[in-house]
C-alpha cells in the first residue's frame, strides 16, 4: 500500500494505481502489461499458465506483455546486488535471491525458475505471438556513475531475462 502511495504522489496521466491480487482479481484492460519478476510467484506450471492466460485476456489485440525473470548462472555476480542459487536445475525449482548493497546481505527473497524455453512455449501456446528474450541494456548514466570496468561480463552473465510478447 506504501508503494501505491507514493506512485500517486507523482501523477502521471493515463496511470490508474490499483491494489488487487494479480492471481485472484480481474485485471484491467490495457495496451501493455509491464511484469517484472511477477512469473517467479507462480510456484507450478498450472500457475503459471493461469497468470499469463489472464494477462493475455486483458491485453488490448496487439497490446504487449513485457516481464523479467531470474536466470540464476551460478556466476558470482553479487557485485551487482544479488545472488541467486537454483537449488535444482528443472523447472518449478526454487530459486533463493539474496540482495545486497555489493557486499552485505540486505535480504532473501525465494521464486521458482522457469527457464526462457518454458516461458516461450507456454506464451506460445496461450497465443502470444513475437516472443523475444532481450539482453539488459546499461543505460549512458549507469555507465558514467560507476568505475571503469564495473559493468565487464554483467550483460553476457546477466541473471535476468527480460521478455517481450504480443497479443495477436
Amino acid at each position: 500500500m506504501e508503494q501505491i502511495k507514493l506512485a500517486e504522489k507523482s501523477f502521471e496521466p493515463n496511470i490508474d494505481y490499483i491494489l488487487s491480487d494479480i492471481m485472484l482479481d480481474e485485471l484491467p484492460c490495457s495496451h501493455i502489461v509491464i511484469a517484472p519478476f511477477v512469473l517467479g510467484y507462480c510456484n507450478d506450471i498450472d500457475t503459471l499458465r493461469h497468470l499469463c492466460t489472464k494477462i493475455y485476456n486483458s491485453i488490448y489485440s496487439c497490446g504487449r506483455f513485457v516481464g523479467v525473470i531470474d536466470l540464476p548462472s551460478g556466476e558470482n555476480l553479487k557485485k551487482f546486488g544479488a545472488t541467486k542459487i537454483l537449488h535444482k536445475k528443472e523447472r518449478g525449482s526454487e530459486v533463493e535471491i539474496i540482495l545486497s548493497d555489493g557486499s552485505s546481505p540486505i535480504c532473501t527473497l525465494w521464486a521458482t525458475y522457469f527457464s526462457p524455453e518454458t516461458i516461450t512455449s507456454l506464451l506460445a501456446k496461450i497465443d502470444f505471438q513475437n516472443i523475444q528474450f532481450h539482453k539488459p541494456i546499461i543505460s549512458d548514466d549507469g555507465l558514467r556513475e560507476m568505475p571503469r570496468g564495473y559493468w565487464d561480463g554483467y550483460i553476457d552473465n546477466s541473471e535476468l531475462g527480460y521478455f517481450t510478447a504480443i497479443k495477436r
